[in-house]
């Protein structure tokens, strides 16, 4: 009986072991193709040949698209603006209004085209703007006699998003009203 336990306690660690990964290496493994015939590698290019140099891959899904510079600025623009307190978003014209409660204007961002345009209040910094960068104008229908200024961007411009997000600063500060603290 003990040599029947014995035989029956082989064959049960036999075929444990034929399915474990040390088992498999061990035995025989089926299925496996035959090696081909070794072809020798082509001569590699010097690292100076055009040849050896492979197109830059671009990060992300294979397919996709570079994102325009336009499309994270106007989110990042979108998400400061909305961040100060009493704020809501509106749209008119096909622009995207940020207002406050008492439904002032405080920047208006634009999409059209593919570019960026946005409209902001800007009375200290406006006058200076128009003159020293090519994409910033006066706002139009009479907004520019006010210190409202406007920059517009076509698809794949440089978009300085620091500066224009201190713009959106300055124009909240310049259209809500003062708070007043009773003391």
């Amino acid at each position: 009986m003990t040599n029947q336990r014995r035989g029956s306690a082989k064959l049960f660690q036999a075929s444990r072991n034929s399915r474990s990964p040390e088992g498999a290496r061990k035995g025989k493994q089926i299925g496996r193709a035959k090696p081909r015939n070794h072809q020798p590698t082509k001569k590699r290019p010097e690292p100076g040949d055009q040849a050896s140099r492979k197109p830059e891959r671009q990060k992300g899904l294979p397919g996709a698209q570079r994102l325009d510079p336009c499309v994270p600025a106007f989110q990042a623009l979108r998400k400061r603006a909305l961040a100060f307190p009493g704020t809501y978003e509106d749209y008119a014209l096909g622009e995207t209004l940020v207002k406050l409660k008492n439904k002032n204007v405080i920047v208006a961002l634009g999409r059209a085209g593919g570019g960026l345009s946005i409209s902001c209040r800007l009375p200290r910094s406006g006058v200076s703007a128009v003159a020293k960068f090519s994409f910033a104008s006066l706002a139009s229908h009479g907004l520019g006699k006010a210190g409202w200024v406007t920059a517009k961007f076509q698809p794949g411009d440089e978009v300085p998003l620091r500066m224009l997000l201190g713009w959106v600063d300055e124009s909240h500060a310049a259209v809500a009203p003062a708070v007043r603290q009773n003391r």
